[in-house]
């Protein structure tokens, strides 16, 4: 029987011989496993992630302002380049926001143009 061998953990789950709930808490099961020698670590969902003290201690979570919701969490880039790595994160655009910008300034579409397909209900 090698207990280091996570084939074997699996199969006694699924057998209901290990005793194990999946309700219980995952911090213990994965210390359990560590402790045979097992390589692992917890299986989440996104609520136990934005919870767990590892993710918060690295920023994984940066907080950005939308003019609609307001100041909400989003996921940060999941690795770091180095320490000189400048974060920078904002909220996604509104309904039409950039439309003037991408009409006129990227395009070239005449300003009058513009207020005419606003007046026709074609952009917002």
């Amino acid at each position: 029987m090698d207990v280091s061998n996570a084939g074997y953990w699996k199969d006694r789950y699924r057998s209901g011989e290990a005793g194990w709930d999946l309700g219980g808490p995952c911090p213990v099961f994965v210390e359990l496993l560590r402790s045979f020698g097992v390589a692992a670590g917890p299986s989440y969902n996104s609520e136990d992630m934005y919870h767990d003290p590892n993710m918060q201690a690295r920023g994984m979570y940066p907080e950005v302002e939308h003019p609609f919701v307001g100041v909400k969490p989003i996921w940060a880039l999941p690795w770091r380049m180095d320490s000189r790595q400048q974060e920078r994160y904002w909220a996604a655009p509104t309904f039409g926001q950039d439309t003037d910008f991408v009409l006129h300034d990227l395009l070239g579409v005449s300003e009058e143009e513009i207020a005419s397909l606003r007046e026709q209900g074609v952009v917002v």
